[in-house]
């Protein structure tokens, strides 16, 4: 029950305003309650820099899955990760971490 002091009720007016300020109020309280507070906690991010842009991607991700992502699968690719080169076999196993600075290097055949 909400207790309304008459100072308060002085302020809001006559009986039929205080009833629709009270049924909002109580409104309010209920839809806070029932609330989705969950959708405010965003989801986890990293940060990695690729050829010089800065990428947020969700985790867990590793190298196979970041090519994937770039739409190089099947290309041949070199990649650079914080100034070491990754072997090819070892994609799928090289997590990437928050703060990455990758290079991706396509060849292109021709003559």
């Amino acid at each position: 029950m909400i207790f309304i002091n008459n100072r308060l009720r002085s302020i809001i007016g006559s009986s039929g305003q205080l009833r629709v300020v009270i049924a909002s109020i109580a409104m309010w309280r209920h839809s806070c309650n029932n609330f989705p507070w969950h959708t405010l906690v965003s989801e986890p991010v990293i940060s990695i820099v690729v050829n010089g842009e800065a990428r947020t991607f969700n985790p867990p991700l590793n190298c196979a899955e970041l090519i994937d992502r770039l739409e190089l699968a099947g290309k041949r690719v070199a990649l650079e990760r914080n100034g070491e080169i990754v072997p090819r076999s070892r994609f799928p196993e090289q997590m990437l971490a928050d703060g990455d600075r990758l290079e991706i290097v396509v060849a292109v055949g021709g003559g």
